[in-house]
């Protein structure tokens, strides 16, 4: 019962310093690509857009965007994935959200945090099975405290 609130602990605290950092921290490149490609999805059903990474996550994640109904200006059908319109949408986001657009990011990275609790939580889970208690703990200290972890979540 002791590890188990020990286990509670940390990954809310995880939680806490990945939902702290996602809403100070501004956009990476790939995200607003990312953000486009969603909203892309649920706005106007396009798969195409970042074909280069699975959709499910950031679809996922922009669902608490999309019910804002934001602005988002259609693509036009591209013939190559190398022509990435994703990056096109996503830079229309901005352009057209202005200041609320990284609210709706801050939205998306929040919607995210679950994921990095589940990664820790499968890590203990892991670990404990092969390494007992001890490893279990020490590997989800690993992964909830690891700079890597927290800039990437």
């Amino acid at each position: 019962m002791r590890v188990r609130r020990w286990i509670m602990l940390i990954l809310l605290i995880h939680a806490g310093m990945v939902a702290y950092s996602a809403a100070g921290h501004s956009p990476s490149v790939d995200e607003v690509g990312h953000m486009g490609a969603g909203l892309g999805y649920w706005k106007f059903g396009r798969l195409d857009l970042y074909q280069v990474n699975p959709p499910l996550v950031r679809e996922l994640a922009t669902i608490p965007v999309f019910v804002q109904n934001p602005v988002v200006r259609r693509v036009p059908k591209y013939m190559s994935p190398l022509d990435r319109a994703e990056f096109d949408t996503g830079q229309n986001f901005f352009t057209d959200n202005g200041n609320e657009s990284f609210k709706s990011f801050v939205l998306a990275r929040w919607a995210c945090v679950p994921f990095c609790v589940l990664g820790g939580w499968i890590c203990f889970r892991w670990s404990n099975q092969h390494y007992g208690t001890k490893g279990g703990m020490f590997c989800l200290i690993l992964w909830c405290f690891s700079p890597e972890i927290l800039a990437n979540a």
